[in-house]
């Protein structure tokens, strides 16, 4: 019976370990927010774009990649 409780334990507590984490934050430079930019997340492969204030939100993993993006910019991981 411990076998099976342990057994189960595990396999929950692995899903929070590996749950995805909403992550928010605003593009911008040292002057403005950017509007219109990308946000990608290089390891799930997914992107967004930015809102008219700069703010995004995206689904990552830690330790996955997110690279910053906007036209005439140079980006950033």
């Amino acid at each position: 019976m411990k076998k099976a409780v342990l057994f189960f334990f595990f396999i929950l507590s692995s899903g929070f370990i590996n749950a995805q984490q909403l992550v928010k934050g605003t593009l911008s430079d040292q002057f403005a927010a950017l509007p219109l930019g990308t946000v990608e997340n290089l390891t799930l492969k997914t992107s967004i774009t930015t809102d008219n204030s700069g703010g995004y939100e995206i689904m990552a993993n830690i330790g996955d990649r997110l690279q910053f993006s906007f036209p005439g910019k140079r980006s950033l991981i």
